[in-house]
């Protein structure tokens, strides 16, 4: 609520979470892009530079719950974010993770891309780990 006013943003969130929180400004984050259905921010744990989350404004847990028109908001925000990162950091390329549960790797219930810029990359020499870690030159 802003003066007793209530966002749009705020009115599609439920619950208090980093993202509602981002998105009605209540806390700071490095915005790279927003538009009426979604939202770009640095991520404050990144992979490495460059790495940014995109979500939705409306509130829906997995790609399943995406209308066409939402869907399609998302990944062009991801797909614009991805071009901003190759023309920033010209890497040798760029990955946009879209996780689909909590155990895969998401912080909360909430629909989102990670677009991160791919680094030379090796996996662990750990049998049946399938770990992966940063090359060390």
């Amino acid at each position: 609520m802003i003066s007793g006013i209530q966002t749009a943003a705020s009115a599609i969130w439920n619950e208090a979470t980093v993202f509602s929180r981002i998105i009605n400004d209540q806390i700071p984050a490095a915005k790279v892009s927003e538009d009426e259905h979604t939202i770009a921010f640095m991520d404050a744990g990144q992979v490495n530079p460059g790495h940014v989350i995109v979500a939705t404004k409306k509130q829906v847990e997995t790609v399943v719950e995406l209308d066409d028109e939402l869907a399609a908001a998302l990944f062009r925000t991801a797909a614009r974010v991805a071009r901003a990162i190759d023309h920033a950091f010209k890497p040798d390329g760029i990955t946009i993770f879209r996780p689909t549960s909590l155990p895969a790797g998401k912080q909360c219930r909430m629909c989102i891309c990670m677009c991160c810029r791919d680094t030379k990359m090796t996996a662990s020499s750990s049998p049946g780990r399938g770990r992966i870690r940063r090359w060390r030159n």
